[in-house]
């Protein structure tokens, strides 16, 4: 199929939407992800420097107090007005202090639960002015037009009605308005009434609300030629963007909730919904539509559509944006109980991580869309993929129709039509599910309703498709698989939400799924989640868990779940048990994402298993199945080998310059060489750069923000053979923490470039004296070597763009001049370093023609998102890319410094025999080197005729030669030249490293060769294990590259020992059971053990290593109740209960079964006996209570007795041992015996 659409990526909070455009639409797809990150930051500050002279007018002023929703006010539960009021006062006084500074300022709007903030109209002066006062958290500044007057001044909402809803579910609808006129709707359904409508569309008229469309508002006002906010939220039928099919029908969407939910009552709230200064403020009014202070009149269910993509949330940490605002504002309304149901996004972009910033929401219920065909469900090629960056959140998860959908059109009064496909139906459709389920179970929370949504959806009718699509000018292939990342659980089913006896979720977040992220190891690791199962009957539930695999993929038989074969579920009652997945890299293929070309849906697909955990009710036949979606990204981090450890004096690579500099510095080559061999089962491309800057920490102020922070940089320029110059460019930037996918993870600053740096020339850094912002804003273009910055381009590649500064800047194309480097980019999903490659003829400009211009003391400045390798008050980096570091010539006068006369001893030229006279003649060499050759089969070669590079890359069982080197003047330990002082401008080192994971090894003068224990390892151990068995083996390494396998070890201790603890840790990093009676589940699910590694004089960092205990079922129920022998007189109908009479220690549920009861009479598993026996005589039965797992039986008697007029019959005649026609559903006991002697657990 081919589609021409626009790509509708709109990133939140880069549309500023004028009121002149009204008539004409807006294309909400115009700004599209794809184009924001191409605009570089230093071509599009030239667009943006006249908008940011016009940043004075409207602001956004945020204060310090709590928002009214935060969930440290959540004890208050719907009641926040205690908060409200502070929130007013602090309003007030700000509000007091602005007027007392610009007496024409106005307020506009204000927000107190979702956030506390003012939206004000205001000099710059006064902005600049109250930014430091007392009570101002930040002053934001909006692209809205400051031509508001007085009249514009925020006011109540006296008039605000919502009608009640008679104990109905409520969805409120946020977006374009609706017809409530429309018949669908409850409307008259007829154009008149319309028309009227849309005539008062700035009022408040007696024809709204409805008796269906209960209440609403409209906040975009603006957008029809007004600023006032009004009490109409008519939909626009002539609305350019519903036409063009850039945005849902709030109409369309109103009515696919009530054909899902009739019953259900709609709010219309319309916004800008794609501007997060408009949508925000209105959520205050949403949740609190009275604005009392009180929520209790939220409505229950909103509906939000989603823009924007490669959405990045976490809760921790400092430093967000907009849209990660906008994100803590969805989650404050989740938090006090409604359900958030968001579009996952609408646009074409081939790569998972793509979700849309709303549907990012963790308590979201996020919903993919699909085109059905009868019962057949094909993924959109609009619907992006998950998981949510940052937390790792599975979503979507669910999917709905969302196109081939024929839907209420606006202003027709009856009229359907078919509707464009976008998200925004889906997130509707599955809000009507939501409603239909919460109808049928009103006691449960929004969180848990949202998990009954998901556990009921289907998955075996969802398949996906590749389609080519037009975004703007290029043809784009679009490949949507049916997996997890995509689907979610599958195809939301309003009937079995309705029917479902049991609702489950991971117990940690209430997530619908289990989301393991990236899990590497070099052997096996485990990661274990907990799952809480919740019966929402009166009868006991018990379910047979198996898995399920989606693909056929070589990494699958490496991955593996452990779970009970058997949950059950008491009555109105909850059980939590474990799940944990085990990875095994020596089943793993190769990682397959680790440059440029290699960024696709396919091997996206390869690097994800996934797969559900499924849950088939064994007790009651009409429950629906549930299912829990699970997804990792599983990848090997099997260590090189490492052999023939060796001390040189010589370079095996061509590197003349770089060694006649060593010897007019007065002294010679001493270097290291070592072999390594790739282990691992898959091949693996390594790197040997030398390093231009690093750092351990990051800086002070900013430990805890988010955002790409850079650790280390590294560069050389060294030859190539394919390109025309002969040598090429490699530049590695390595961050503090790893990446799920190589972008920015906050657009507002530079747009989704991952990394962005600029070279200048040694005579524009000499001049500028290395000041990074006098560089920034005044270097001329040709004094810049190359600007840089790592991008995904429109296919959903990683790739490096350069501006070619040989054409000239267009203003209207900012963009042209962005060029892709000919050379893949390196860099791998998970990972925390990128390596740019370019060709150095491919970025001559003006006079910079040759390789011998790079061979200078250049200027070199990095930054991302949040972080800048240099701060603005610092200096740039100087450093030479062929020597890989600085020579310096320079004659220093030493007369009449400490130390001297000694002129003779040093190395002085005299100039008299004045002792008092020195003046010295230095050459300084400060520079490191390095290369990696792979190494033939055989052992016949000569080192100099290997293959040397900066990078190899190698099959599994090849071997390279690494070498590195650090120049005298930087290497106090060369015990040849008895140097022990460093020069302070020596670069760092020399960084060896794999993008694909696995932390970096190096050569430099600040590390040890001491091998400690690796960080954030886990074990997971049954609570029946026994004394002596092993849990695991620690983990160690050294960061140092140039050290033999078999030493540097040391000796690991325990160091949290206490009496009576489960384990022991050898010296080798041993972990074995001592203690097996003190694990138990029951009492501690998870032991944390400190351990060091003595080095003799040093000793290692204390590292935590976790342990998992994993509950075994092994206790059977215990009586807790007698239970009497029952009479019974013949066809006598009655019930009684045995419930209770048993209970499960470990919590597990219990259910009843029995053998041989009388004919008539059966056992429910809740333990209630009921019927009518239709013979007499006395039977003796056996009772089994079982908890799924272990079970125990107790003999009862029943006594039936005839009925005075029938003569009674021998129970022989009607009893047979060997007949089930008096037993309690025989096949489902058979089945509950044969589980009983399953093991204890299930790996799939």
């Amino acid at each position: 199929m081919n589609f021409k659409y626009s790509a509708l990526a709109l990133l939140v909070s880069s549309v500023a939407v004028s009121a002149n455009d009204a008539d004409q639409g807006v294309d909400v797809s115009a700004l599209s992800a794809t184009q924001s990150q191409q605009v570089g930051r230093q071509d599009s500050d030239k667009v943006l420097h006249h908008a940011q002279e016009k940043l004075n007018g409207v602001y956004i002023v945020r204060l310090n107090h709590k928002s009214g929703l935060d969930k440290s006010f959540a004890a208050l539960g719907n009641n926040r007005k205690s908060i409200v009021s502070k929130i007013d006062a602090e309003q007030s006084a700000f509000i007091s202090a602005m007027k007392a500074i610009d007496g024409n300022a106005i307020v506009l709007k204000k927000a107190r639960l979702v956030d506390n903030s003012l939206h004000v109209q205001m000099n710059a002066e006064a902005a600049a002015s109250l930014a430091s006062h007392e009570h101002v958290k930040e002053i934001l500044a909006t692209t809205m037009a400051a031509d508001y007057s007085a009249e514009h001044a925020y006011k109540a909402y006296p008039d605000l009605e919502v009608k009640d809803a008679g104990g109905a579910i409520t969805v409120a609808i946020i977006g374009n308005g609706i017809d409530y006129t429309h018949a669908s709707l409850g409307g008259s359904g007829t154009a008149e009434a319309y028309d009227m409508a849309w005539r008062n569309r700035s009022n408040a008229w007696d024809g709204f609300p409805t008796t269906t469309v209960i209440g609403g508002m409209d906040f975009s006002a603006g957008f029809e030629g007004f600023h006032t906010i009004d009490y109409n939220p008519i939909e626009n039928k002539d609305d350019q963007n519903l036409e063009l099919g850039w945005y849902p029908s709030g109409t369309a969407q109103a009515a696919l909730v009530l054909e899902q939910a009739p019953e259900a009552k709609i709010l219309a709230y319309k916004t800008l919904d794609w501007a997060w200064d408009y949508f925000y403020a209105a959520l205050d009014f949403i949740v609190d539509p009275n604005q009392d202070g009180d929520v209790s009149d939220r409505p229950h269910i909103v509906v939000v559509n989603s823009f924007g993509n490669a959405a990045f949330y976490q809760s921790e940490g400092s430093g967000g944006s907009h849209a990660t605002f906008q994100i803590e504002h969805l989650r404050r309304l989740s938090g006090i109980g409604t359900l958030v149901v968001s579009s996952a996004g609408t646009h074409y972009y081939d790569s998972l991580f793509n979700v849309s910033w709303n549907g990012a929401s963790p308590e979201a219920l996020t919903v993919g869309s699909v085109a059905m065909d009868d019962n057949l469900a094909t993924l959109s090629p609009f619907t992006p993929a998950g998981p949510v960056r940052g937390s790792m959140s599975l979503k979507p998860e669910v999917v709905a129709p969302a196109e081939k959908l024929s839907g209420a059109l606006v202003g027709t009064g009856t009229e359907t039509g078919e509707l464009d496909g976008t998200g925004g139906y889906a997130a509707a459709y599955t809000a009507g599910v939501a409603a239909r389920a919460w109808a049928k179970n009103p006691r449960l929370s929004a969180l848990e309703i949202k998990a009954l949504v998901a556990n009921t959806a289907n998955s075996a009718n969802v398949v996906g498709q590749s389609t080519v699509v037009e975004v703007g000018d290029v043809q784009v292939e679009i490949n949507n698989v049916a997996e997890v990342p995509f689907m979610g659980s599958g195809l939301v089913d309003g009937m079995k939400a309705e029917q479902a006896k049991s609702v489950l979720w991971e117990t940690s977040n209430y997530q619908p799924n289990l989301s393991f992220g990236f899990v590497e190891t070099g052997s096996s690791a485990s990661v274990t989640k907990f799952v809480t199962l919740k019966n929402l009957t009166d009868d006991v539930q018990s379910y047979k868990l198996s898995n399920q695999y989606y693909g056929d993929k070589q990494s699958n038989a490496a991955v593996s779940l452990s779970y009970p074969p058997m949950v059950s579920v008491p009555a109105r009652s909850s059980v939590e048990f474990a799940v944990t997945l085990t990875v095994s890299a020596d089943a793993l293929g190769a990682w397959p994402i680790s440059k440029s070309d290699e960024y696709s849906i396919e091997n996206w697909m390869k690097a994800t298993i996934n797969g559900q955990l499924m849950f088939e009710n064994q007790t009651a036949e009409d429950d629906a199945k549930l299912s829990m979606p699970w997804q990792v990204f599983p990848k090997s981090d099997v260590p090189f080998s490492r052999e023939n450890l060796n001390t040189r004096s010589s370079l095996p690579f061509p590197a003349e310059d770089w060694i006649n500099k060593v010897y007019e510095s007065g002294f010679w080559v001493e270097a290291k060489n070592i072999d390594i061999t790739n282990q691992s089962t898959s091949e693996q491309t390594y790197f040997a750069m030398p390093m231009i800057f690093s750092r351990v920490t990051r800086d002070q102020g900013k430990l805890n923000e988010q955002g790409n922070h850079i650790k280390e940089t590294g560069a050389s320029v060294y030859p190539n053979e394919m390109c025309a110059s002969g040598q090429q460019l490699s530049v590695a930037v390595k961050m503090f923490d790893r990446f799920d996918l190589p972008q920015a993870e906050h657009f507002d600053k530079a747009g989704a470039v991952l990394t962005y740096f600029t070279i200048y020339n040694k005579e524009i850094a000499d001049q500028y004296y290395d000041d990074p912002l006098g560089l920034d804003m005044n270097a001329p273009e040709e004094s810049q070597l190359a600007f840089f910055q790592v991008v995904m381009n429109g296919k959903g590649q990683v790739i490096t763009e350069f501006i070619d500064f040989s054409q000239e800047f267009e203003w209207w194309n900012p963009t042209k001049r962005y060029t892709q480097t000919s050379l893949d980019t390196y860099v791998a999903p998970g990972g925390d370093t990128v390596v740019v490659n370019a060709c150095i003829d491919e970025l001559y400009h003006h006079d910079f023609d040759s390789v011998d211009d790079w061979n200078e003391l250049l200027g070199w400045q990095f930054a991302t998102d949040r972080d800048a390798q240099t701060p603005v008050d610092g200096n740039v980096i100087r450093y030479n890319p062929v020597l890989h570091g600085d020579f310096r010539q320079e004659i220093i006068d030493h007369t009449g410094e400490p130390g001297y006369p000694n002129w003779w001893d040093g190395p002085c030229a005299p100039r008299s025999w004045n002792p008092d006279y020195c003046i010295e003649e230095a050459t300084t060499f400060i520079a490191t080197n390095a290369g990696i050759a792979a190494l033939p089969a055989d052992d016949d070669f000569v080192d100099s005729d290997l293959a040397w590079s900066k990078m190899v890359t190698l099959a599994p069982g090849e071997s390279a030669r690494v070498v590195g080197t650090v120049t005298a003047s930087c290497n106090p330990n060369i015990v040849s030249i008895g140097n022990w002082e460093t020069h302070p401008d020596c670069p760092p080192g020399v960084m060896y490293f794999n993008t694909d994971g696995g932390d970096a090894s190096y050569l430099t003068i600040y590390t040890s060769s001491d091998k400690t224990p690796v960080t954030n390892q886990a074990f997971s151990v049954y609570e029946n294990a026994q004394n002596g068995d092993v849990i695991g083996t620690i983990e160690r390494d050294s960061i140092d590259l140039f050290y033999n396998s078999d030493s540097n070890l040391g000796d690991m201790f325990l160091l949290n020992t206490l009496p009576g603890q489960p384990f022991a840790v050898s010296t080798a990093g041993e972990i074995t059971v001592i203690n097996a009676e003190a694990l138990d589940y029951e009492n501690q699910h998870q032991y944390v053990l400190e351990v060091q590694v003595d080095h003799i004089n040093r000793a290692s960092d204390n590292v935590k290593v976790t342990i998992n205990v994993h509950n075994v079922n092994d206790i059977a129920p215990k009586q807790v109740k007698e239970i009497a022998n029952i009479e019974w007189q013949i066809n006598e109908s009655i019930s009684h209960s045995i419930a209770g009479s048993f209970v499960d220690s470990e919590g597990d549920g219990v259910a009843y079964y029995a053998t041989n009861l009388p004919t008539g009479v059966s056992l429910s598993p809740s333990g209630v006996f009921s019927g009518s026996p239709t013979a007499s005589g006395q039977y003796n039965a056996t009772i089994i209570a079982s908890d799924g797992q272990n079970h125990v039986e107790l003999p009862i008697t029943f006594s039936i007795v005839s009925n005075p007029s029938a003569a009674p019959a021998p129970a022989d005649d009607f009893v047979d041992d060997n007949d089930s026609s008096g037993s309690t559903a025989p096949a489902l006991l058979v089945g509950l015996l044969l589980l009983l002697g399953m093991r204890r657990s299930v790996k799939g």
